[in-house]
């Protein structure tokens, strides 16, 4: 957040941090003992604008915070407050922010490759998109349409970071880089790196391919616009993919890497039971039948659902009566 998140603590920007700084505040949280990781960054940077704190979800969060702010106390660094965004606490310490990001267990490792090396998981990002995938903090999921478009579900293909790298169209040798775990020396060298994937696309980065929220947040990330100009300067943005790609047929062949057809064959049966119990019971019979509305709609489902948690066992004519019998009880009387 580059320091952003503690204006409203510290009435500014967070102070940025030197490298020597930045060494010091994470080998005293090291130094705690808590289950933490921190995600690296470009080498060639001058100075930090936060630092991110990957913390297991089983640690005690408030236990863990007032372990540090006493720890940087006995440093006469104080902590001014902090501020809560969802998972993440930003602290000022020092008049510096550190984030502190509460991650499960499962995805401490695809979290710290997610966030390592500044904005590259956001680059990866577009290439997994244009194969017809997400790839994020928690792993790389296919995305699931119907013909019509409409996403109904996401599938979680792996969240280890070395085969979603393969998926995404990256050499062995591309993969086993040094720079991925230390940091890339230079933002070059990693804009440079990302080019590689045989499924690179270059104008896929272009903002008017972005969907209005993405357009709005990478506007302001300022590693994306940085590898859009130099996608530009360097004659990479009509880069192209090496062969065409069938999203479909890649998707079978991404599910196969990973050895996870069984698991696959199991989400889409529940995607079809999930459809099939929508098409036997749902809010538009109801109101067809009752003329129920709003709260009182709402109220009628989840009554039905929990006096008949088999409801999907029963045939249309049983969904009706067992219907008209509640309404009856709850509106009749």
């Amino acid at each position: 957040m580059g320091g952003l998140a503690i204006k409203k603590v510290i009435g500014r920007e967070g102070d940025r941090y030197t490298p020597e700084e930045k060494k010091f505040y994470c080998d005293t949280i090291k130094f705690l003992g808590y289950d933490v990781m921190f995600p690296v960054e470009v080498q060639s940077k001058e100075s930090f604008g936060d630092i991110d704190v990957l913390l297991n979800s089983s640690e005690n969060v408030e236990q863990f915070i007032q372990s540090l702010v006493e720890a940087f106390k006995q440093k006469g660094i104080e902590y001014q407050g902090k501020t809560v965004n969802g998972k993440v606490h930003s602290l000022s310490v020092g008049n510096k922010q550190i984030d502190i990001v509460i991650t499960p267990m499962e995805d401490m490792n695809s979290s710290f490759w997610y966030y390592s090396n500044n904005d590259l998981g956001n680059l990866l990002g577009r290439i997994a998109r244009s194969l017809g995938f997400k790839f994020g903090h928690d792993g790389l999921h296919a995305i699931v349409r119907s013909e019509s478009e409409h996403i109904l579900g996401e599938f979680l293909i792996t969240k280890d970071f070395s085969k979603i790298l393969h998926i995404l169209g990256f050499s062995n040798e591309d993969i086993d880089s040094p720079y991925l775990e230390t940091g890339f020396p230079d933002f070059e060298t990693m804009y440079e790196w990302v080019t590689r994937s045989i499924h690179f696309n270059g104008t896929k980065y272009d903002l008017e391919e972005l969907n209005q929220i993405n357009r709005i947040r990478n506007r302001k990330r300022k590693t994306y616009m940085d590898f859009i100009e130099w996608l530009q300067t360097s004659n990479m943005r009509d880069k192209k993919p090496d062969f065409p790609m069938n999203q479909n047929m890649y998707l079978y062949y991404a599910i196969q890497h990973c050895q996870m057809e069984t698991s696959y064959i199991s989400f889409l049966q529940s995607i079809e039971l999930k459809k099939y119990e929508n098409e036997l019971f749902n809010g538009h019979l109801v109101m067809e039948w009752f003329g129920l509305t709003g709260k009182r709609l709402g109220e009628f489902l989840a009554e039905f659902k929990k006096i008949h948690p088999m409801y999907i066992t029963y045939n249309n004519t049983r969904i009706k009566e067992e219907s008209e019998r509640l309404f009856k009880e709850k509106y009749c009387n």
